[in-house]
């Protein structure tokens, strides 16, 4: 059974046959069996701004259209010869999908300075509390008015007023 470029790529299965015109985008990757002049734009998959000729007959790219490129001109026939994840673009597609998000080098470099600092913050704050405390300063009711001198810069008013 031959379909039209135009027939949803779902209802495509390898061994079907297409029927290829200029302005159609090709449905499935798919082996040119007969071509008239038959010239393809495969920029979405290589980034190559010139069409490519196609033809049948002969081995290896020049008689295979991609999923995802457009027929620029002449006409052809062509037998599926895989469709959805299993074409070129679907392999691209699952490629980018699968790439995991490093950051940049810059966000690594911030992310590790930034978890040092912090550890330099509570190292200090943490000596400067056990140095108080050793040294018996108390933080409530030491005739200051309610406040604890030695975390004044921090936490002001920390208990309320006797």
């Amino acid at each position: 059974m031959a379909f039209r470029s135009k027939s949803p790529s779902r209802d495509l299965v390898p061994g079907d046959l297409i029927l290829l015109e200029a302005g159609d985008q090709v449905p499935a990757d798919a082996q040119v069996v007969s071509a008239v002049a038959l010239r393809v734009d495969e920029s979405v998959l290589t980034g190559e701004s010139v069409s490519v000729a196609k033809s049948s007959g002969v081995e290896g790219d020049r008689n295979q259209v991609m999923m995802g490129t457009y027929v620029v001109a002449g006409r052809a026939e062509g037998v599926i010869s895989a469709t959805g994840a299993a074409t070129a673009f679907g392999k691209i597609a699952t490629l980018t999908v699968s790439v995991e998000d490093k950051g940049t080098n810059l966000s690594r470099q911030l992310g590790r300075l930034g978890r040092q600092l912090g550890a330099v913050a509570l190292g200090l704050g943490a000596a400067i509390a056990a140095t108080g405390i050793l040294l018996g300063a108390r933080c409530c009711g030491n005739g200051n008015d309610g406040e604890c001198p030695w975390l004044l810069p921090s936490f002001p008013k920390v208990c309320p007023p006797s």
